[in-house]
């Protein structure tokens, strides 16, 4: 099962890249190669992150560490998570998060909903639900938005993760954000 925003038939494609170890994409049918390499495409049935969690932990279960990693589709599995995420089922995550040039990519695939106005738009939705979200990559953090509420250029400079974290609870960029805000820097 792959986790999408609801549950469906989708097509897959996979080719194998050894630079990278192999990838795999989500969406409408394809061509089955691309740029001269064969792509193997399978139909698959997919579910949201809200319905996986359900049945596999139960409807009021509380998991400790969600980890997403969907390559360029994170976006649409974050607002497939947000019914799980408002009622505080998750208490830390880690979500894979851009560069923003790659949800464009899975938007020209069939994926909709994977974009820089999405990712506002859920990020404020995780914002409401009680967590604290921060985009890190090596030691550095910063906050997702920027002070005018548009996403960080971080999301656009590089792959980052995302991390999310009940408000309230430790996380170690806290302070480090803080102290950007209180400067200003943000």
């Amino acid at each position: 099962i792959l986790i999408s925003t609801q549950v469906e038939i989708a097509e897959l494609g996979a080719a194998n890249d050894f630079n990278e170890g192999g990838t795999a994409s989500l969406g409408a049918a394809r061509m089955a190669s691309e740029g001269g390499e064969e792509v193997m495409m399978a139909q698959v049935r997919t579910a949201s992150v809200d319905l996986v969690a359900s049945e596999v932990f139960g409807a009021d279960a509380t998991i400790d560490f969600l980890k997403i990693d969907v390559e360029g589709v994170e976006i649409p599995a974050l607002r497939s998570s947000l019914e799980l995420l408002g009622r505080g089922g998750v208490r830390d995550a880690s979500v894979e998060f851009g560069p923003a040039k790659r949800w464009a990519e899975s938007e020209q695939h069939g994926v909709a909903g994977a974009n820089p106005a999405a990712a506002v738009d859920v990020l404020h939705k995780i914002d409401a639900a009680g967590y604290d979200a921060y985009l890190t990559w090596g030691r550095f953090c910063v906050p997702p938005l920027n002070a005018t509420g548009e996403l960080a250029d971080e999301a656009f400079a590089r792959e980052c993760q995302l991390e999310l974290v009940k408000s309230g609870l430790p996380h170690p960029c806290r302070k480090e954000v803080a102290r950007l805000v209180a400067r200003g820097s943000v």
